[in-house]
């Protein structure tokens, strides 16, 4: 970072690291990045590295801006953003907020010397508010709560705010979080033909640190909602609010069951689902029948009856953009669907389902009218079925599923005996803004294990080898190992 942006560093610390009990006392329950719905407004003391509201920001830089209001009347309606001589900052978005209700968001600027920024000696014209009816021009400006986003002359933009309908705005620095349906079973507990269904979550996007020259320096993640760790957050939080009022920028963690319609249009959000989502994803995220504890992983869900069906999780962290809504839902035609697979495979007509049964449930009965050539799966534990023992696994579309060779499947008889085996689990290449990383699942009674990495191109030449130590039983990130553009396919196996 250069030394000039070195002497505002205090001022923006101060500014960032306001208390948590007064972060929440300023915005809205579970989503402090937020102060008010109507109008929807930024809470101030959470905004995004490098931004901030003149007059209440550093004092540093407030000194080399000029904000500018022109009006018919009484009313502001249009801003000028002048940055002066001898500012060390070029200001690379701004947010001009309504008096009604939102932001209208510019990253790119008139009367500028270039377009995509403010810099020193110049000013920006034409900013105004969004037009919230549609019906007689820009809303009046709200002066006092207008927000910048600055960064050091010549680095990358920082821009981290995107505009959003309705003069709502979101965080480009959101994660992805995409839930999935992860088991499913009959109930081992008598006769009483109940199943219970497990969900899990994946990981599609996650938090990064700035890439405008600050970092390192400016806070990294500065989402009220992010979670412990070191330079990148572990976890965020979602706590749990329906998904059914319309997006106001607010987070959704919302379990949705066919019952809820009959309950005189009340939604019942918090089935006792997670609130805490880890950046490595969770394959055992949460079920729902002892919903005390909603934190851990002792939760099913028990419906009775195939007209219990649809069940669905959706998902989307605070301040988000509407597009990472992600939802999973099973639905009675997929539970026909499995109940079917399991009566070909006892049939000896198709593969055993690979779907895990969920803990202390059993695959269903075999249909009296066929021969039954593979038994039943009983899993009375509390432990769920291991999947697939696996021993490599090709990415054949990265990013994608990841189909495996070299499987084997755990009998009745040999299961306790698989499931202490070392296996790869998974494994998927994901596209960040750091390059292409390699993730794998390893799981394993060892704390860590060796691993060979194969890559090959379109024509299926190998192009690269690498065999790495990685540790076992979570997802992680093999370091060390770069993908290149020409790689189309990554075995891994255990070395």
């Amino acid at each position: 970072m250069q030394v000039r942006l070195a002497l505002l560093v205090s001022a923006l610390l101060a500014v960032f690291g306001l208390s948590a009990a007064a972060a929440l006392a300023s915005g809205l329950s579970g989503d402090r990045a937020i102060s008010s719905s109507s109008p929807f407004r930024l809470n101030d003391a959470t905004l995004e590295p490098g931004c901030f509201i003149p007059g209440r920001g550093p004092v540093d830089l407030d000194t080399h801006l000029n904000l500018t209001y022109l009006s018919d009347g009484t009313i502001a309606r249009e801003l000028h953003v002048t940055v002066d001589a001898s500012s060390p900052v070029n200001v690379d978005e701004v947010l001009v907020p309504s008096a009604l209700d939102g932001y209208k968001v510019y990253n790119t600027f008139e009367n500028t010397g270039r377009a995509d920024d403010i810099g020193p000696n110049f000013t920006a014209v034409n900013l105004f508010a969004p037009d919230s009816n549609g019906i007689d021009g820009p809303d009046p400006i709200d002066k006092s709560s207008v927000i910048v986003c600055v960064s050091d002359h010549g680095a990358a933009q920082n821009e981290p705010y995107q505009q959003e309908a309705g003069g709502l705005v979101s965080a480009k620095n959101r994660p992805i979080v995409a839930p999935k349906v992860s088991a499913l079973g009959v109930s081992a507990v008598g006769p009483l033909n109940t199943f219970k269904i497990g969900f899990g979550y994946d990981i599609e996007k996650w938090y990064t640190a700035p890439s405008f020259d600050g970092a390192g320096v400016f806070p990294t993640v500065t989402d009220p909602n992010a979670v412990g760790g070191g330079a990148l957050p572990a976890f965020v939080r979602m706590d749990p609010r329906p998904a059914d009022f319309g997006y106001d920028a607010r987070r959704v963690n919302d379990v949705d069951a066919f019952g809820d319609s009959w309950k005189g249009g009340s939604q019942q959000a918090d089935y006792g689902q997670n609130r805490l989502f880890s950046a490595d994803g969770d394959d055992t995220g949460w079920t729902l029948s002892n919903n005390d504890q909603s934190d851990t992983l002792g939760h099913l869900i028990t419906f009775t009856a195939q007209g219990d069906l649809p069940i669905s999780w959706t998902l989307r962290p605070s301040l988000a953009s509407p597009s990472s809504l992600r939802t999973a839902t099973f639905t009675d035609d997929d539970f026909r669907a499995w109940w079917a697979s399991w009566q070909a495979y006892y049939a000896g007509k198709g593969p055993k389902p690979s779907l895990p049964l969920a803990p202390g449930t059993n695959s269903p009965a075999p249909d009296p009218n066929i021969t039954v050539v593979n038994s039943i799966e009983v899993r009375p534990g509390t432990a769920p079925q291991q999947p697939v023992t696996n021993t490599t696994t090709t990415i054949v579309s990265q990013g994608g599923p990841v189909p495996a060779t070299g499987a084997r499947s755990a009998t009745p008889s040999s299961a306790k005996k698989a499931s202490s085996r070392t296996s790869i689990r998974s494994a998927r290449v994901v596209k960040t803004k750091q390059g292409k990383q390699l993730r794998v699942f390893v799981k394993s009674a060892k704390k860590t294990a060796r691993i060979k990495i194969r890559m090959y191109d379109a024509k299926g030449r190998k192009v690269g080898q690498v065999t790495k130590t990685v540790r076992t039983n979570r997802t992680v990130k093999v370091s060390g190992v770069r993908i290149a553009g020409k790689v189309k396919t990554v075995k891994v196996s255990l070395a």
